[in-house]
């Protein structure tokens, strides 16, 4: 649930300029620093670890989220994506207990 909500930017790339919240998510501060010790951990640099896990090309990205059919349908894969490799890690997982026994 958290990657398809993580997943979901895809209507803040096709909104105007203006509007708040690609104000935020695409700007950057002018003043100010981050505390000492703490990483640069940015919406940006999740969302292209992200993007990267399911094999969508984090420079197209906004192309894609463009279109919204093309954008929904790369997403739901990239769920789909996510359960069967869950599924497949429990399956190996029951295997190497069964076997353990």
């Amino acid at each position: 649930m958290l990657i398809k909500s993580q997943l979901r930017v895809g209507h803040v790339s096709r909104m105007a300029d203006h509007r708040l919240p690609r104000i935020i998510t695409y700007g950057e501060l002018s003043t100010g620093h981050r505390d000492r010790w703490q990483p640069k951990k940015r919406y940006k640099v999740c969302l292209r670890k992200i993007l990267s896990t399911f094999n969508i090309d984090y420079h197209q990205w906004s192309t894609l989220a463009a279109d919204r059919g093309t954008w929904r349908h790369t997403t739901q894969e990239a769920v789909s994506f996510e359960m069967n490799r869950r599924a497949s890690l429990d399956d190996k997982r029951q295997k190497t207990k069964n076997s353990a026994m």
